[in-house]
């Protein structure tokens, strides 16, 4: 059965929406959290094995160089760290979070009986994103599950729409931005 099937199915009993909750701009990410007020947190989704050398996540840590310590106090490569977060407060009220959302794919350092596991990891994802939200109400990231973890968007952005409705459910009113 097709998704959009499926979908139409499931709401005639009240399930699900067609619309998502998660909000999209356009725009340079580490400005935007920068400079408006109302978002607390930026996220970025990380590998366990840290890495930050390519993309947003580059730019981000060569922004606040004192991310990239804050990662490597953690073991590199350590599969337990998925669904856990860093968290470094940058100013005062604005912290930049890491997400371990996938175990990693680098062949220079990861075992071979791991070279097939690449893609985001959807608990990891929903565990960390939870316990941002335990503490941020308005956060913002950047589009993730491409290149090197290949995970469709929209599987991506299911994830994100049930924790707005789980924060929702407790009463929290939770904003996710997305940066395209």
């Amino acid at each position: 059965m097709a998704k959009l099937e499926k979908l139409q199915q499931l709401q005639q009993f009240g399930i699900g929406t067609f619309k998502t909750q998660v909000k999209y701009r356009n725009g340079y990410i580490i400005n935007a959290f920068e400079n408006n007020k109302a978002i607390d947190a930026l996220v970025m989704p990380v590998s366990c094995f840290n890495g930050v050398g390519v993309g947003i996540l580059k730019a981000v840590c060569e922004r606040y160089p004192m991310l990239k310590s804050a990662l490597d106090q953690t073991s590199c490569g350590d599969q337990k760290k998925l669904g856990k977060i860093v968290e470094v407060e940058i100013v005062e009220g604005k912290s930049v979070v890491f997400v371990f959302t996938s175990i990693g794919y680098n062949k220079n350092t990861m075992p071979k009986n791991l070279w097939n596991k690449p893609g985001v990891n959807l608990r990891a994802l929903k565990e960390g994103m939870l316990k941002v939200l335990e503490k941020h109400n308005n956060v913002c990231l950047p589009t993730f599950g491409k290149g090197m973890f290949p995970t469709q968007w929209e599987t991506i952005e299911g994830v994100l729409d049930d924790i707005i409705s789980l924060k929702q459910n407790e009463g929290s009113g939770v904003t996710i931005t997305v940066f395209k």
